[in-house]
């Protein structure tokens, strides 16, 4: 499997997963006791089929950049959930997708990366695309706006460490903490919420029992992309997900307002992100 491949699946992944959150979040879903059952089933499954990560056996820069990582991941994928209250999925990838920019100036910086003229291009198509998709006058004023940026800056940041990863230890011991370590934190953070827990297995909630499996599958695309192929081109091919959330939005969570200028600026913004892609 190339990487371009697996960056492609992991964008669709990745759009169900998204989908299922936002579903849950507005059901009622209690944040931190829903990413505790997708991290702890997430570890479980993950264990089962890759074994525990050996740590004692890791250097100690390489223990440290993995806590970095994965604290980047728990803050970051908690301020994205809570984002979803506000925010439709789609709406959520449409701002997400300015990451591409920082991601693409550190592969350039410090991965020696190139970028091409149509990979410019396709950054400004992407900055338009953010910028007409996004109600500029409300920016301040939405508390899911800011929570989605605190987000990217910080899931940008782990992917940029666990990029760095990849080249010491296997990509099966990144995606085992990825999922093993955030899911102590969150139960330290609120050991309340983790009550909750058997009425969201037990519930009628059902599309989220499947989260936890296919956020582990997403976790190994991208790693697997990021240790065969560029950074900035997995990660502008995970933002193609944009389409597919809007799809499974429309399909599944009945979006209509505003659904074909959404749609619109979700297809142009995973334009430019395919545009990054052209390098040389």
């Amino acid at each position: 499997m190339s990487a371009v491949v697996s960056a492609i699946a992991a964008a669709n992944v990745s759009a169900a997963v998204k989908v299922i959150f936002r579903k849950s979040m507005c059901s009622g879903g209690h944040a931190r006791a829903l990413l505790q059952y997708f991290h702890i089933v997430g570890a479980v499954a993950l264990i089962a089929f890759f074994g525990l990560p050996e740590y004692a056996a890791m250097e100690s820069h390489v223990l440290g950049l993995l806590f970095l990582s994965s604290l980047c991941w728990t803050f970051g994928t908690l301020y994205r959930t809570k984002a979803y209250r506000d925010l439709e999925a789609s709406e959520t990838n449409i701002i997400g997708t300015l990451s591409l920019v920082l991601i693409t100036a550190v592969s350039i910086l410090f991965f020696d990366e190139s970028l091409s003229v149509i990979g410019i291009v396709g950054i400004v198509v992407i900055l338009l695309s953010i910028a007409a998709g996004t109600d500029v006058r409300s920016f301040r004023l939405r508390s899911g706006v800011r929570e989605l940026l605190i987000s990217v800056m910080l899931i940008s940041l782990a992917l940029i460490i666990d990029r760095v990863l990849t080249r010491h230890i296997d990509i099966s011991e990144i995606a085992v903490s990825t999922f093993l370590l955030p899911s102590v934190y969150f139960l330290l953070m609120d050991l309340r919420a983790a009550r909750s827990l058997p009425r969201i297995i037990c519930s009628g909630e059902q599309t989220f029992v499947l989260a936890p499996l296919l956020g582990a599958l997403r976790t190994y695309l991208v790693l697997y992309a990021l240790a065969n192929g560029s950074l900035a081109v997995t990660y502008a091919l995970l933002n193609t997900c944009v389409v597919f959330v809007f799809v499974f939005e429309t399909m599944f969570l009945q979006l209509r307002e505003g659904r074909m200028r959404r749609g619109a600026y979700c297809l142009c913004c995973a334009l430019g992100a395919v545009m990054v892609t052209a390098y040389g």
